[in-house]
């Protein structure tokens, strides 16, 4: 068989492999006759592959020789481990049996079921809130990505790291017949559904919810993620506390003035800028080691005011973002259905 298509697939699973070998076989790709995938405990990433494998196989070892062959390659299952053939090359790597394997899809009641077909609208919402995921595992309920739905099936798509929070609301009506309206995915279980996504394919890819599972399903295999059992933070009310506020259009030197002071903060995860917004002007500035600057832009929204934000949080929603918001506690930025509320620093 074509090297590059096992290589493909090694490469769709790779980010559901666990370092070490505390738990052997979660550290493995596992082969089961047509499909090949990795299991972290969390989630398993999924891939069609047909060989005649029923065993495992170390991921990190087989993936960078099989990057050493040539375009063709055999696998064979042997009393010594797995037979690797491509052209005069004869080698074999230690393998571990298929009753190692821990990993069982889940079984769903259609009844509680519910469905979110993955539209390319839903894909870009979902990449602009990995954006401002929490990494800290100490305040685990800000490393998910909340999928909310309201009303007859109105979807909104929550993140956060507690200095930025994120909304989009999709125009894709969601199919539930019953069961939760608020699901928390890990970040890294989303980001593997938006690798897997073929922008190309005509079939329905989706994800499949319920009270404890999402099933991504694509044309080549499927995401299994557990959902998180950390409660989610009251996004709803973050944002209803804004919902009056008045946009206007986003200044275009905004973004480059932020990028102008990370440079200057030599990027800085706690640069600070100061900002004034004075009969229409809005005023940033900045002082660092390196130096400082002030820059001046027109902006024609509501009553004076003056604040701080970090350059470092604010930039991804300010070069996304067509409109701004200014409010005693957070600017606002907005594009289309996506919104990010960017938090002041406080005095």
């Amino acid at each position: 068989m074509k090297t590059q298509e096992i290589i493909d697939a090694c490469n769709l699973c790779k980010s559901s492999l666990m370092g070490g070998d505390f738990v052997p076989i979660l550290s493995h790709f596992c082969f089961v006759g047509d499909y090949i995938y990795a299991y972290n405990d969390i989630s398993a990433v999924v891939v069609d592959l047909d060989t005649d494998l029923h065993c495992a196989v170390k991921g990190p070892p087989l993936l960078g020789i099989l990057n050493t062959l040539g375009k063709e390659v055999s696998l064979e299952q042997t009393d010594k481990g797995v037979c690797i053939k491509s052209g005069k090359t004869i080698m074999y790597l230690a393998s571990l049996p298929e009753s190692d394997m821990v990993f069982e899809f889940p079984q769903f009641d259609e009844r509680g079921t519910t469905v979110v077909s993955l539209t390319p609208d839903i894909i870009e919402g979902l990449k602009l809130c990995c954006e401002t995921v929490g990494e800290n595992a100490m305040d685990k309920q800000y490393t998910g990505i909340a999928f909310s739905i309201y009303g007859s099936g109105e979807l909104h798509i929550y993140s956060s790291d507690n200095v930025t929070v994120s909304r989009f609301i999709s125009s894709t009506v969601i199919t539930q017949k019953t069961g939760p309206r608020l699901f928390l995915l890990p970040a890294a279980s989303v980001r593997q559904i938006i690798d897997m996504w073929e922008p190309d394919s005509t079939e329905n890819q989706r994800i499949e919810l319920d009270s404890n599972w999402a099933v991504g399903q694509f044309p080549s295999g499927a995401v299994v993620s557990k959902l998180m059992t950390e409660e989610a933070p009251d996004y709803a009310k973050v944002f209803n506390n804004v919902a009056d506020v008045s946009w206007v259009t986003l200044p275009e030197q905004f973004s480059p003035t932020l990028k102008r002071a990370q440079v200057l903060s030599e990027g800085a995860s706690d640069a600070i800028v100061e900002f004034e917004l004075k009969e229409n002007v809005l005023k940033l500035s900045i002082k660092a080691a390196l130096g400082s600057f002030t820059d001046e832009m027109k902006l024609r929204t509501g009553p004076a005011m003056k604040g701080k934000i970090r350059p470092a949080s604010a930039l991804h929603a300010a070069e996304v973002g067509e409109e701004i918001a200014l409010t005693k506690r957070c600017l606002g930025f907005k594009k289309g259905d996506y919104t990010c509320l960017v938090s002041l620093v406080e005095e």
